[in-house]
């Protein structure tokens, strides 16, 4: 009994390890540009999205007054009665949190590719932060690719 207990366990890992779906995203060239002055370089990364998604917020970029966070969903649009065009889409959805000095500002977007494009693309993201009168403008860019 305990053989067979253990037997049907293992299957059930396996499979299910088998049926998770893995993403690669690559980002590289990262920049960070605070109110058109400062110009701030960040180090490229590797996020593995484990069925298709990335359950915690990645840290794109951490120092002293600014952090940025993002958490990414690959999906695509099974079972829809649409054109074959739009049912051969994958998206990628982007929720970005910019953090300055201690102020969040929260954003989404998102990028859709069809058929055979690349699934690469150029990342470019604006926040604006109230300092009393002045605005802070933080710009994020950078290149990605799925794979």
């Amino acid at each position: 009994m305990k053989k067979l207990f253990l037997l049907i366990f293992l299957s059930c890992t396996i499979g299910s390890v088998l049926k998770a779906q893995y993403v690669n995203l690559k980002i590289s060239k990262l920049k960070i540009v605070i109110s058109k002055k400062d110009t701030l370089m960040g180090n490229d990364n590797q996020i593995i999205l484990k069925n298709n998604r990335s359950k915690e917020e990645v840290e794109i970029y951490n120092n002293n007054d600014l952090v940025i966070k993002a958490t990414y969903q690959v999906s695509t649009n099974n079972g829809v009665r649409r054109s074959n065009l739009k049912k051969s889409a994958v998206n990628l959805d982007v929720n970005y949190t910019f953090i300055y000095k201690g102020k969040k500002n929260k954003i989404k977007t998102e990028r859709i590719f069809y058929l055979d494009d690349d699934k690469k693309f150029e990342e470019a993201q604006t926040a604006v932060f109230k300092e009393g009168i002045n605005n802070k403008l933080i710009g994020i860019t950078y290149e990605c690719i799925l794979e």
